[in-house]
C-alpha cells in the first residue's frame, strides 16, 4: 500500500567539481555545473508526454472486451508493463508534485480493496520523501495491484470461460442421447455417453496443467505456483470450496471447481447406466431437475467470478484515472513555465 506522509519536496542536486589545487590546501574553486530549469523543464514534458500516452493505452484495454482469450490477456498485459515503464522514467526525473497531487495519489493507492495485492516500499513513515520516491512507489504499487490483482482476475475470468464453454458443448450433445420411448410415455437416455463426456472433463480440469489453473496465473514455460496461504487466500476471495486448492510440486494452485460435475456424475450412477436407458416420465423428470440445479450452479459461478473481474477491473481503472490526471496536470505545468 502507498504510504505517503507528511510530504515535502526534495531538490534537485547538482553536480559539484574541483579545480585541481596549484599553491595551497586553502586555493580552492569550487564549480556547480546544474543543468537549467528549462532543460529539466523539457526532459519532463518528454518523460510526462509518454507516461500520459501509456495511461491512456492502458484505459482502452481496460474498456474492451472481456479477456477472455490468451490474446486479449496478453495485450492488457503489455499496456499495463508499459505503463509502469514509463512511470519508471517519471521516478527517475524526480518531476515535481504539488502537495494536493501527492495526497491524491496516496488516497487512491490506500483504498482497502488494495491492501492485499500492492506492496509497502516505504515500512517506516518519514517525515520528508522526494517527489522520484513518490513515483517510485506508484510505479511498483501499480504493477503489483496489476499483476497481483487484476491480472488474476483476467485469468480467472478467461480459464473458466473456457470450461464452461466446454461443458456447453456436451449440452450440445444432449439432443442426441435422447429419444422418445416405445409408448409415449417413458424417455431413453444413453447414460454412458453423457457420463463420459463429464467425466473426461472432470479428469482434463483436475490436472494441474497451464490451461487448468485459475491461480496464480501462468506465465513462461513450466507451471507457476504459489504457497498454501496465498492459494488460500484466492480460494476466499474467489468464493470457491476448499478442494480448489491442489498441490504441484512444491507449492499450491487453484483449479476449478469440478463439484457440480462430479454431482452430475453420481445422479447419472443413481438413475442406471447403459446407452438407452428407458425412465417413466416422472424418473426422468426428477433426474434432469438435478441435472439442470448443478447446470445453474456452474452459470451461476461464471457469473459471479465476471462480476469481481468486473470489479476490478474498475478498481484498476479508477487508479489509471488519478495517475492519468495527474500526469496531465504535472505536463501543463511544465509546459506553462517553458511558454511563460
Amino acid at each position: 500500500m502507498l504510504n505517503i506522509q507528511n510530504y515535502s519536496a526534495s531538490p534537485r542536486a547538482g553536480v559539484v567539481a574541483e579545480r585541481p589545487q596549484t599553491t595551497s590546501a586553502s586555493d580552492r574553486i569550487e564549480i556547480t555545473a546544474t543543468p537549467s530549469t528549462t532543460e529539466h523543464r523539457g526532459a519532463d514534458i518528454i518523460s510526462l508526454s509518454q507516461a500520459a500516452t501509456k495511461a491512456q493505452q492502458a484505459q482502452q484495454t481496460l474498456r474492451s472486451t472481456l479477456p477472455v482469450s490468451e490474446e486479449n490477456n496478453d495485450e492488457r498485459t503489455l499496456a499495463r508493463q508499459q505503463l509502469t515503464s514509463s512511470l519508471n522514467a517519471l521516478a527517475k526525473s524526480g518531476v515535481s508534485l504539488s502537495a494536493e497531487q501527492t495526497e491524491g495519489l496516496r488516497s487512491a493507492f490506500s483504498a482497502p480493496a488494495l491492501a492485499l495485492f500492492s506492496t509497502a516500499p516505504m515500512a517506516q513513515p518519514r517525515a520528508t520523501i522526494s517527489d522520484a520516491e513518490i513515483w517510485d512507489m506508484v510505479s511498483q504499487n501499480i504493477s503489483a495491484i496489476g499483476d497481483n490483482y487484476l491480472g488474476v482476475y483476467e485469468n480467472v475470468v478467461a480459464v473458466y470461460t473456457d470450461f464452461y464453454q466446454a461443458f456447453s458443448d456436451i449440452l450440445s450433445k444432449m439432443g442426441g442421447w435422447l429419444s422418445p420411448g416405445k409408448d409415449g410415455n417413458t424417455v431413453k437416455l444413453n447414460v454412458d455417453a453423457l457420463k463420459s463426456e463429464i467425466r473426461s472433463l472432470v479428469n482434463k480440469y483436475n490436472q494441474v496443467t497451464k490451461n487448468t489453473i485459475l491461480f496464480p496465473s501462468q506465465t513462461g514455460s513450466g507451471v507457476t505456483t504459489a504457497t498454501r496461504a496465498e492459494a488460500e487466500q484466492w480460494i476466499k476471495e474467489l468464493n470457491l470450496p476448499d478442494s480448489c486448492l491442489k498441490a504441484s510440486g512444491s507449492g499450491y494452485v487453484v483449479l476449478v471447481d469440478t463439484g457440480p460435475l462430479n454431482k452430475m456424475i453420481t445422479d447419472l450412477n443413481g438413475i442406471g447406466s447403459g446407452s438407452a436407458l428407458e425412465m417413466d416420465n416422472a424418473k426422468y423428470q426428477a433426474w434432469q431437475s438435478g441435472f439442470k440445479a448443478q447446470e445453474e450452479n456452474l452459470k451461476t459461478t461464471l457469473q459471479t467470478l465476471t462480476q469481481k473481474y468486473s470489479n476490478a477491473n474498475s478498481l484498476y481503472d479508477n487508479l489509471v484515472k488519478v495517475l492519468s490526471s495527474t500526469i496531465s496536470s504535472s505536463l501543463e505545468t511544465a509546459k506553462s513555465f517553458l511558454q511563460g
